[in-house]
């Protein structure tokens, strides 16, 4: 193996490409960009290209056939027909103008060259640990096997620290498969559609990135990552959010494209950060079908909120890109739920309605935080801390990411170790949280007290 690694090394390839979406409100081509999965092997080969179907409407408005007329490979063939079959019957009717027929181009431009040989994936990294297709900065490699029809990683992840003459080991990340039950379906989503979740991971111990996959039940793909773009999926294989970030200086933009479950989308919105500042505002709001109630940052906004089986349905008027006036939250029944009055999206007073009791409040959403807050925290860790004697002894530091909850009396519970170090830093962080139990204080939803996961790094580092 050492001799395929050192051969890879040699060879990168070195352009990389990214899918570019057309115009902002060109629904089509948007959810078309932000649905299709490139097959693995079409990634491993590096194909760029695109398929061009052409879409027959039949006289109920729906498709009654679907044409390749732009060939790429049957596996790109099989991922285009996937995802046009999954537009939105009523989309296609508003686009046509009339017409009977339709082209539509999916495309398959691979943004990352993938290392594959013999059911292994090979990536590099720079002397930080970090992702790098130049020769010249490659310090370190990392193998593991995939299934090659899925991509899905089947093993740990081995790592070596490449040199003139060799490779050395430098490490291994542990495969580790989690589940959980997916909350109820989403708006318009069919109840059958509460899959069940799958996450397979390798953590590193050390600073290399985490590998990782996610899945429903049925094999279709939850989240996915392309450079800045971030995206996630209903269980039917249809886009649900795509987010991209764009970094301007010190200012970070994030926008936010929101989809209904059945193809239509439902909002743009976007979220800037600068230092502590954060200012959020809505762009453009729809309707289940397709019908625009907030136009440029102005309109009259209603959507949906699912929490179980419970739905909250808001409403209220979005000015200038801000929440403004007077804002209810209703659920099934129409009944009131919770009333705010808010001034360029801050929340002035508000009133919440819990059977009989009622609860004022002016921030609707209140963190968990640890008394004394974040420094607070930093001084606790400090004092309670102790460096377990074998992480020590054998010169081991790095990073515990811990996944807690604080419960609604400030108490903690659910513990779970996502990145370990091992060496006993992982029994020690836990102990160091079990002591600060009672010592937080819990977050708030419109006045009411509520459980609220966090997920902390503690980190180990051996003084020089």
């Amino acid at each position: 193996m050492k001799k395929v690694l050192l051969f890879l090394l040699l060879s990168f390839i070195t352009p990389i490409f990214s899918q570019n979406p057309s115009e902002e409100y060109n629904f089509i081509q948007r959810f078309i960009v932000s649905t299709v999965q490139i097959p693995f092997m079409a990634k491993v080969d590096n194909v760029q290209g695109k398929v061009a179907i052409r879409i027959t409407m039949g006289g109920e408005g729906k498709p009654n056939q679907y044409e390749i007329t732009q060939f790429l490979r049957p596996d790109c063939h099989k991922e285009a027909l996937r995802v046009v079959k999954l537009l939105n019957n009523k989309l296609l009717t508003d686009n046509l103008n009339g017409k009977k027929k339709i082209l539509i181009e999916v495309p398959f431009f691979n943004p990352k060259v993938i290392f594959f040989q013999k059911g292994l994936v090979i990536e590099y990294y720079d002397k930080n640990q970090k992702p790098t297709t130049n020769g010249d900065e490659v310090k370190f490699a990392g193998r593991y096997l995939v299934d090659s029809l899925t991509g899905v990683l089947t093993s740990n992840v081995e790592y070596f620290k490449v040199t003139k003459t060799n490779l050395e080991p430098n490490g291994v990340a542990l495969l580790k498969i989690d589940s959980a039950d997916r909350y109820a379906p989403a708006l318009l989503e069919n109840p059958a559609d509460s899959l069940k979740e799958f996450y397979y991971i390798a953590r590193a111990n050390n600073n290399f990135p985490n590998i990782s996959n996610s899945f429903f039940a049925n094999g279709q793909v939850i989240y996915s990552n392309i450079d800045k773009k971030h995206f996630s999926y209903f269980p039917s294989g249809r886009i649900k959010k795509e987010s991209e970030v764009i970094e301007e200086g010190k200012k970070t933009i994030i926008t936010d494209y929101n989809w209904f479950s059945n193809g239509q989308m439902a909002s743009i919105k976007t979220t800037e950060k600068m230092n502590l500042e954060v200012v959020e505002k809505t762009v453009a709001v729809w309707d289940t079908l397709g019908k625009q109630i907030v136009k440029d940052g102005n309109g009259w906004d209603e959507h949906y909120e699912y929490t179980d089986d419970y739905m909250l349905i808001h409403s209220g008027l979005i000015k200038n890109g801000f929440v403004d006036g007077i804002w209810t939250g209703r659920n099934r029944k129409g009944e009131v739920q919770y009333r705010e009055i808010y001034e360029k999206g801050k929340c002035i007073k508000g009133v919440s309605y819990w059977g009989k009791d009622s609860i004022a409040y002016e921030n609707p959403q209140e963190p968990a935080e640890f008394k004394g807050g974040m420094q607070g925290f930093g001084r606790f860790l400090q004092g309670t801390l102790k460096y377990p004697a074998a992480a020590q002894h054998s010169n081991v530091s790095g990073k515990v990411y811990l996944q807690f909850v604080v419960c609604t009396d400030g108490t903690l519970c659910d513990y779970k170790v996502l990145k370990s170090v091992g060496f006993g830093c992982d029994e020690e962080s836990i102990r160091v949280l079990q002591e600060s139990s009672g010592r937080w204080k819990p977050g708030k939803q419109r006045g009411k007290n509520i459980r609220t996961k966090f997920t902390i790094p503690i980190n180990y580092l051996l003084s020089q």
